[in-house]
């Protein structure tokens, strides 16, 4: 499992353009079986992603591919995360079961 968290590198303003293309795109990546969970940071400096995906390489696959990315609106650091202490209402969220 991979957290990607995404910085905001222009104004709110200029980010706000590009809004519904990302949530497409992740929709469109559920659609198709992939598994991710996604959110904004608060107040709003960025988002969250967190995805199921057996690798590194696939997460920057999908981190580069992030409209938000490509519009060259954000950046992103890729963090490995190995969740192994949750509460049983966070279960489905982390290991699907």
């Amino acid at each position: 499992m991979f957290i990607i968290s995404l910085n905001y590198t222009s104004p709110l303003d200029e980010v706000k353009k590009h809004l519904p293309a990302p949530f497409a795109f992740r929709g469109t990546y559920i659609a198709s079986g992939g598994s991710v969970r996604a959110g904004r940071k608060g107040p709003w400096p960025g988002g969250v992603l967190v995805l199921d995906v057996p690798d590194e390489k696939r997460a920057r696959g999908m981190a580069e591919d992030d409209p938000f990315f490509r519009n060259k609106v954000s950046g992103f650091v890729i963090i490995g995360f190995l969740p192994d202490k949750f509460g049983e209402r966070y279960r489905a969220a982390f290991i699907g079961k």
